[in-house]
């Protein structure tokens, strides 16, 4: 019984030719598909702008509610802030212009107080 002898031949490798990403293959949907998509798509594009008006009267909801709480203990206030979308979120409440003096003074002293206690 003989055995194959090894060889330290190596294989060549045909080469595997390279395409650009303009050249790749593109996945072509059937008819009834692409209109499926589109439909489906036309249908989150619409739940979409039906949403944006709600969650922005839920949002302005829910700052009057935090107006309202924030009225309780203080007589006047500004809430300067971001929410967690990283909107700006600011909010004054000053009844009186004695209050609105008041107030724009203590911002005042408050911020000139940050810009000189910094590094």
């Amino acid at each position: 019984m003989t055995t194959p002898k090894k060889t330290n031949k190596k294989q060549a490798k045909k080469p595997t030719p390279k395409t650009s990403s303009s050249e790749q293959e593109e996945t072509v949907l059937s008819k009834p598909e692409q209109i499926n998509v589109e439909q489906l798509i036309a249908h989150a594009l619409l739940r979409y702008k039906n949403q944006q008006p709600l969650d922005k009267k839920h949002k302005m909801q829910e700052l009057s509610h935090l107006a309202l709480i924030c009225e309780e203990y203080l007589s006047s206030f500004a809430l300067i802030g971001y929410s967690l979308e990283s909107e700006k979120v600011v909010m004054f409440n000053m009844p009186t212009a004695k209050d609105e003096a008041a107030l724009v003074d203590l911002l005042r002293a408050t911020f000139l107080d940050i810009a000189n206690n910094r590094p």
